[in-house]
């Protein structure tokens, strides 16, 4: 299921956050735009993230915020 995978889960929550009734700004739509066209360009270099990293990340987030 999506929600076993974190990376996946973001995705579908972000895609999904889309249909709701929120109006994004214009401005804000046209940053993402540039961003997309500076990464396609190379202009912008994306650095990967590999998933097993963003799970120990997630396990010490949680952690942290049970020790709180």
């Amino acid at each position: 299921m999506f929600y076993d995978d974190p990376c996946e889960s973001c995705l579908y929550n972000f895609w999904d956050s889309l249909g709701d009734d929120d109006t994004l700004p214009k401005e804000f739509l046209e940053h993402l735009q540039q961003m997309v066209e500076d990464i396609e360009s190379g202009k912008e270099k994306v650095i990967p993230y590999d998933v097993d990293d963003l799970k120990k990340d997630m396990d010490t987030l949680e952690d942290w915020m049970k020790d709180t």
